[in-house]
């Protein structure tokens, strides 16, 4: 693997999975799985050259030198669809599939070993999703809008930026992300979307959507949506951006899916889905985000520029044209 210069000492990898079924933990009396998706019958080694995917680890203090740590625009590419159905339904987890923005940019990650997890497009070739999803040495590829085979487009991975940061900790869920680089420019056919920084004000409070690739519903291979995620009163517990904790019903195969929220009909992702708890009857979901986040996906941006014409592709949200 190519190892960026970016820092000299990579630390541990965050949530890093064996190819394998996920395993949940137990802390106490609360059940925590990290939500990795996998196929047993998909389950093989498919070993890639250890120079084909870059690796580039940033601290938060290189994140902070051009970071905002507020909010990033979306992308639509001009004369595709644009789907305005941003309505609140009911909780739960239901199949839809369009090929309309933002859906279109919206896709499974899956990797040669059996692998699969859930992202977005925040760029023209980068996808933000969990870093617990990130696997080494294996072939992997997004492909948004994708429903059982078929797909708007797909491209590999081939490089990804992460962040050092401390493993099982409320502060490693929070930073649970990383921003795929992909091997072709797909998000100016897709679109993408923004990113924001979370805010508690809205602690309490729904109309949230969330999409991925659940296994227990479609088995990888379908969309499905849930309208109105709450944002719950639990304590942000590692510092004043996260991470924030919602009651949206997940299983493995959502993993990195996106949760965002919709300003002006523009949608802005405020986090990767990392990790579910349950205590008892009660269970809530804890999602990588904040500033950090923010600033990670500007800084991918830069790192993995994208040229067209003149013009340096920027942040989104971004709809197609």
């Amino acid at each position: 693997m190519h190892k960026s210069s970016v820092l000299a000492v990579a630390s541990a990898f965050l949530f890093s999975t064996a190819p394998a079924a996920t395993i949940p933990r137990n802390d106490g009396d609360v059940l925590i799985d990290d939500l990795v998706g996998y196929e047993a019958s998909a389950a093989r080694i498919s070993k890639i050259s250890s120079t084909d995917v870059e690796e580039v680890i940033v601290t938060e203090e290189q994140l902070r030198v051009n970071g905002t740590g507020q909010r990033l625009e979306p992308f639509i590419p001009e004369g595709l669809a644009v789907d305005k159905r941003f309505i609140n339904g009911e909780d739960d987890r239901y199949y839809y599939s369009s090929y309309a923005y933002p859906w279109s940019a919206i896709g499974r990650i899956a990797y040669e070993n059996g692998i699969r997890c859930s992202g977005a497009m925040v760029g023209p070739r980068h996808v933000l999703t969990a870093s617990h999803c990130r696997q080494s040495g294996v072939k992997g590829t997004f492909t948004p809008g994708y429903d059982s085979g078929v797909a708007l487009a797909q491209a590999t991975i081939d490089g990804y930026l992460t962040l050092t940061s401390g493993e099982g900790s409320a502060c490693g869920v929070r930073n649970d992300f990383v921003i795929f680089s992909l091997d072709d420019v797909i998000g100016l056919k897709t679109g993408y979307l923004g990113v924001k920084k979370n805010d508690k004000a809205y602690i309490g409070k729904g109309g949230f959507t969330h999409v991925g690739y659940p296994g227990d519903l479609g088995n990888y291979q379908k969309p499905y949506r849930i309208d109105n995620v709450n944002i719950t009163t639990r304590e942000w517990n590692c510092d004043g951006t996260g991470p924030f904790y919602t009651d949206a019903d997940v299983a493995a195969g959502q993993s990195g899916g996106p949760l965002f929220e919709t300003i002006d009909g523009l949608p802005y992702i405020w986090g990767a889905l990392s990790t579910s708890y349950q205590y008892m009857d009660e269970v809530w979901n804890g999602w990588g985000s904040g500033e950090n986040m923010v600033d990670a996906v500007s800084f991918a941006l830069n790192y993995w520029k994208v040229i067209v014409g003149n013009e340096t592709m920027g942040p989104g949200p971004v709809v197609p044209s």
